[in-house]
């Protein structure tokens, strides 16, 4: 586990210059790391309780801070874990921190980015001072975005989503969007920058329902100050190759795009 494929690396090499090339942010993110992964099958050992898990994901993080050392924040960044599951703070902060000096002792200005806890959900309060950014989810209401998504367990037994969206006694509209980021400000004005590093839905629920719900995400988060990324560009959840069946789609260089969601898109 101490050693590197240098045939992967380079292809992360060449992702990096693409990136200068175009002109597009390049955040290298850890899906799975060396004992956390939020995929399946897990790690044969946990990050946050081994030892050996921990010193090989430093020894990783170390080696890409050497290797991209003096490439601008402007045009690349490092996001630790994604999405830590119910981790206890004060080990997801242990954690970090051990991976943050890791980084810094290559690399010490890197701009260092740390997925809130509950998959994304939470904010990491307890990373206050360990000069990193935070990203957070736009993911809910988890029934709209993930409405038939095999992979999530029972979801193709809920109704079919609406927007505004009652579940329970809550009403999910901008105002309660408004509500559910509100302690993600909080950590931001202790000194935590905050990004949303994923949002989107997924290609079962009703085009027109997304689109109402990803206005409303899109207007909070302008409010917020805060730089979003969709998940995904080109896939079930994104603005081609969707697979959606209720849109009608443009033909550009070979692809289906959802022309309606990359406009709503461009407005923010």
């Amino acid at each position: 586990m101490d050693e590197v494929s240098e045939d992967v690396l380079r292809e992360i090499d060449e992702a990096v210059k693409f990136g200068e090339k175009y002109g597009v942010h390049v955040c290298i993110n850890f899906h799975r790391a060396p004992g956390y992964t939020v995929a399946r099958p897990p790690e044969p050992k946990s990050l946050w309780t081994d030892e050996e898990a921990q010193r090989v994901c430093a020894l990783h993080w170390a080696h890409f801070a050497k290797r991209y050392q003096g490439i601008p924040n402007s045009q690349l960044s490092f996001n630790l874990f994604n999405e830590p599951a119910n981790i206890d703070p004060q080990v997801h902060r242990k954690v970090v921190e051990r991976m943050v000096e890791a980084i810094r002792k290559h690399d010490e200005k890197r701009l260092i980015i740390c997925d809130g806890r509950s998959w994304g959900n939470t904010a990491p309060t307890e990373l206050v001072g360990l000069k990193v950014a935070a990203a957070t989810r736009g993911y809910q209401p988890f029934r709209l975005t993930h409405y038939r998504a095999e992979w999530v367990s029972g979801s193709d037994k809920w109704a079919e989503p609406t927007y505004p969206l009652q579940e329970g006694n809550t009403v999910w509209d901008i105002n309660r969007l408004r509500e559910f980021y509100k302690p993600w400000k909080e950590l931001e004005k202790q000194g935590v920058g905050v990004m949303v590093g994923e949002f989107g839905a997924y290609n079962k629920t009703p085009h027109k329902v997304v689109l109402a719900w990803m206005r409303d995400c899109l207007t909070v988060w302008k409010e917020m100050g805060w730089g979003w990324a969709l998940w995904n560009f080109r896939g079930s959840f994104g603005i081609l190759d969707s697979g959606r069946t209720d849109v009608t789609y443009e033909n550009w260089r070979g692809h289906k795009l959802d022309r309606a969601m990359l406009e709503l898109l461009q407005a923010f």
